[in-house]
């Protein structure tokens, strides 16, 4: 149980913040499972450590852009330092902010599926499936929703998938006598990922709550929405 707690740690919080955290004097779970904590606890937590990873990363983000235009507009080797310093800052925050943003819409996507199938049809057949996939095929399987594959939320899914990828399974790159391999594009990705993330996790959560009518009845019947990422 420490060791997955400690997994949340590069997102700013250390494992006795989280535990404290989780402690609830009303809800005494510390002292027999931690994970025996009611969903929404648990939920809460990993949309507070969102939260402050999106905070941190934005700040960070703000001030290296601030920085570049400095330096783009004088030319003062005296900035460089500050500058690769802010750099590292708003990548090491990026790297977070995906790492957050990734657990809160997976547990958020789990939870909403096990309020309409069994869990162990979650556990059996779904858990697996690759993580676009999951947001297209699940709705579908739960509510008959349909959700193209092109849609902006799904787009945006994409991206961030993408440049998580490239932070948790990087890969070597082999340079070519005549100069260096183009890295830009992955940084690109990596810094529109990371400014983008926050619509594009309001537009994943928003399509779960979106309600359905059934097309075989003529009258709208919309559904019980799904869980918030709060609860």
């Amino acid at each position: 149980h420490l060791a997955s707690i400690a997994s949340l740690a590069p997102c700013g919080v250390s494992c006795s913040q989280i535990l404290s955290h989780l402690y609830n004097p009303v809800v005494e779970i510390i002292h027999t499972k931690v994970f025996c904590a009611p969903a929404p606890l648990i939920s809460g937590s990993l949309e507070d450590i969102y939260r402050k990873a999106l905070g941190r990363f934005e700040t960070a983000d703000n001030a290296h852009q601030l920085l570049e235009r400095e330096y783009d507009k004088t030319k003062k080797s005296e900035l460089l330092p500050k500058l690769f310093a802010a750099m590292q800052e708003s990548q090491e925050s990026g790297v977070a902010l995906l790492w957050a943003a990734s657990s809160l819409l997976d547990y958020c996507l789990y939870k909403y599926a096990v309020t309409k199938i069994h869990p162990k049809a979650w556990d059996d057949h779904l858990d697996n499936i690759r993580t676009v996939s999951k947001w297209i095929v699940i709705p579908q399987i739960c509510q008959g929703k349909h959700i193209p594959e092109d849609c902006p939320a799904i787009n945006g899914l994409k991206e961030l998938v993408k440049a998580r990828n490239c932070v948790v399974h990087p890969r070597v790159k082999l340079i070519a006598a005549d100069g260096f391999p183009d890295t830009n594009k992955e940084g690109v990705r990596f810094k529109s990922a990371c400014r983008n993330v926050e619509a594009t996790v309001t537009a994943l959560l928003d399509l779960l709550k979106k309600t359905v009518t059934p097309a075989s009845s003529q009258s709208a019947h919309p559904e019980s929405p799904a869980p918030s990422a709060g609860g």
